[in-house]
């Protein structure tokens, strides 16, 4: 791993002290920067919901979830149709915006709902960013947020990915007490695979290379893996911030590849066409956040993948192959004789 991008790091807050605290006045670490931000929030967050029966519960759990992060990070609800979670969300704190454009399955478009939540908040938050409905974030989101800040200088127009870890909620005994999420995702919480990602996070949204993409949608195979390969594509600098932001997925009854089984699953393939999606996975992202101790969140270059690495990967994997080839006709052999 290479050295990080800047030595000097900013100041974070001790981990004994809770969101909670924070919002009831006790925001000493944070009183440089809410008077340099003038207390706009820092992050814009949005999603949009499914207005379904057996959803009801996973997204109450995500509004009062991210209505936590309150003032710093500002929650914006996207919607389509009249639900109950609507009135919920107001109640929390959140923003509640129509959804202006969807494709013809009434899924809405990625850069359409960027484009309705910095217009609609007159472009007051450094960073934007979607995130799947069924999310919940630890500390570490905010403690990264201002990392990234930090270092923004040196980075062009980063964008923040990380993998989730999946719940499922059958086993979670009292899904409204948040404060029991950290416990439950190192107990029963499972870190899913590399290339699934839940949420993109995008400092000076507004130079964001929107007019390089497809306008995709959400929530069906492709977008996701589609827009990190595009951002790398582009030099945009892109975070995998996983070891520092813990996010909670919650694993419903349509378990956790849900946006597979929807009648557009593959409307973005279509749309998109021949493609390349493998660099669109987290481990690619050319800087990764580590929480060092005493020393708060760093940012540091990771070394690319050379093809020298490449081969002795592909060297090792083909001799534990071989050996195990051998270890089976071996014992085949000695149970003959």
């Amino acid at each position: 791993m290479l050295p990080i991008i800047i030595s000097h790091i900013p100041p974070t807050r001790g981990h004994n002290q809770s969101i909670a605290a924070r919002s009831q006045g006790g925001k000493d670490d944070y009183n440089q920067w809410e008077t340099v931000q003038k207390l706009q929030p820092l992050l814009t967050i949005f999603t949009t919901f499914k207005n379904m029966p057996d959803r009801i519960s996973i997204h109450t759990n995500t509004i009062k979830n991210w209505a936590l992060f309150l003032p710093y990070i500002q929650p914006v609800l996207l919607i389509s149709e009249s639900s109950p979670l609507n009135n919920i969300a107001k109640q929390y704190g959140w923003k509640v915006l129509n959804i202006s454009e969807t494709n013809e399955f009434g899924t809405p478009r990625l850069k359409n709902m960027y484009e309705d939540v910095m217009n609609a908040t007159h472009h007051n938050s450094l960073f934007y960013g979607f995130c799947n409905g069924d999310i919940l974030f630890d500390e570490g989101l905010l403690d990264t947020l201002m990392a990234v800040q930090f270092y923004l200088p040196l980075l062009t127009t980063p964008m923040m990915v990380g993998r989730r870890t999946n719940v499922n909620m059958s086993i979670v005994h009292k899904p409204d007490d948040l404060c029991q999420w950290e416990d439950v995702r190192q107990t029963e919480g499972q870190l899913f695979i590399d290339d699934a990602e839940d949420y993109f996070i995008i400092a000076n949204a507004h130079e964001f290379i929107w007019d390089k993409l497809e306008n995709v949608v959400i929530g069906r195979v492709g977008y996701d893996n589609y827009l990190v390969a595009m951002a790398l594509r582009y030099n945009v600098s892109v975070v995998d911030v996983t070891e520092t932001v813990k996010a909670v997925h919650q694993t419903g009854v349509d378990g956790d590849f849900a946006g597979q089984t929807n009648v557009d699953s593959q409307y973005n393939i279509d749309l998109i066409g021949p493609f390349d999606y493998d660099p669109g996975r987290t481990t690619h992202a050319q800087y990764l956040t580590i929480n060092e101790e005493g020393q708060g969140i760093q940012i540091y270059k990771r070394p690319p993948a050379t093809y020298f690495t490449k081969i002795l990967i592909l060297i090792f994997i083909t001799m534990i192959l071989i050996l195990s080839q051998f270890r089976a006709y071996f014992f085949r052999h000695r149970r003959a004789s």
